[in-house]
């Protein structure tokens, strides 16, 4: 008969055949990115400064000297607005204090 036979126990799977190694593999090499793009921004630091500097930001730029880059004439010193007649501030009143 058929129903007298034994059903054959499952193995028991080990720790190894249980971890889930393809999640992991994709960690470490998450990891592995971010170190790399780490130290490729360290080694190329100074590059990045005169590229960004090209690019109009001239506080990313490591100043060698004590002169402002070239073209950064202009932007040292307070920012000048300049308003239309309707959106300047009005003159505050005059107070007569004696």
């Amino acid at each position: 008969m058929p129903f007298d036979r034994q059903r054959p126990v499952p193995r028991e799977r080990t720790f190894a055949e249980l971890f889930p190694w393809r999640n992991m593999r994709r960690a470490l090499m998450l990891v592995l990115l971010i170190v790399a793009i780490v130290a490729i921004k360290r080694s190329t630091s100074g590059f990045l400064g005169r590229v960004g500097a090209l690019w109009g930001n001239p506080a990313a730029a490591p100043a060698a000297s004590g002169h402002p880059p070239a073209g950064t004439e202009r932007l040292q010193g307070p920012p000048r607005v300049r308003l239309g007649p309707g959106l300047a501030p009005h003159p505050a009143p005059a107070v007569d204090r004696r």
